[in-house]
């Protein structure tokens, strides 16, 4: 190998470990990010609070108890959020006959803006509204939040912030 091949090597290899370190920088900062907005999120293997809520444009309420039996995705979101309409499309391609979905929306004034809001997304999973206090009892700050819980109602995981299909999907596995 001449000198200006070893060269040209050793500058290509420079370039692609400085490559790798300014990655490897950009994903701890990532993790720390969202290890700190995540951080007042109740913690997992704590019992999810429970609640009875309204079923948006249906007379019926959804009672917590009824995600027994099958892990469960509680998606929180609000009408106006513009990453919950980015996301909110992957919870459709969940499995629902392993997995129960339901999203609770949060921070609208008025029904129609929730409503809209799904229309839009063709979201086909459970509606609730949810009100301030469910807001507190999940420690909501930032929207989407979402909770993974298993058969018992045990919050095995939770997230904030966009979340992929493929995510959503990792998440409820555990």
């Amino acid at each position: 190998m001449t000198l200006r091949k070893k060269n040209d090597l050793s500058v290509t290899l420079k370039k692609i470990l400085r490559g790798l370190g300014q990655c490897l920088i950009g994903v701890i900062i990532y993790y720390a990010i969202s290890s700190y907005q995540q951080r007042h999120l109740i913690t997992t293997g704590t019992l999810a609070p429970s609640f009875h809520l309204p079923q948006l444009q249906q007379t019926r309420w959804f009672d917590s108890k009824e995600l027994a039996e099958k892990t469960s995705i509680i998606y929180f979101f609000a009408p106006w959020c513009q990453v919950c309409k980015l996301s909110a499309s992957n919870l459709n391609t969940l499995d629902n006959q392993k997995l129960n979905v339901i999203m609770i929306a949060l921070d609208y004034q008025h029904t129609e803006e929730v409503s809209q809001f799904v229309e839009e997304l063709d979201l086909s999973m459970p509606i609730l509204l949810g009100n301030n206090t469910l807001k507190q009892q999940f420690n909501i700050s930032a929207y989407p939040t979402y909770y993974v819980l298993d058969k018992e109602q045990r919050i095995i995981g939770h997230s904030m912030g966009y979340s992929t299909e493929l995510g959503l999907k990792l998440r409820s596995l555990q």
